[in-house]
């Protein structure tokens, strides 16, 4: 990133106006840093219910992701052995997803 000019109100560092990627004419002595102020919001809570350590086969469960943002989006994967097994998106406070007949295979 060159010449970058941000007003102030960007979310991203890459929101704001420059060359374009890899369009310099940079070198070192132009290295610069960013400084973020605010403070972040809390970060999600998950719970499930029922609340066990370990499920098995057939059983179900409700995952809840709660979030004091109300601009919160959120995907909810559920893998195994970096297979798919359940997803869903969800755009609330509180994202609920529930899996039915939990199965191991």
């Amino acid at each position: 990133m060159d010449n970058v000019a941000c007003k102030g109100s960007e979310m991203f560092l890459s929101a704001c106006s420059f060359r374009g990627w890899e369009d310099h004419n940079c070198n070192h002595n132009e290295d610069a840093g960013v400084t973020c102020d605010g403070e972040l919001p809390p970060p999600p809570t998950i719970s499930k219910t029922p609340d066990y350590p370990v499920y098995v086969p057939g059983e179900s469960v409700t995952i809840t992701c709660a979030s004091s943002r109300r601009d919160t989006a959120g995907r909810f994967q559920l893998s195994k052995d970096s297979k798919l097994l359940t997803s869903s998106t969800g755009s609330h406070t509180n994202f609920t997803h529930h899996i039915t007949d939990l199965r191991a295979d």
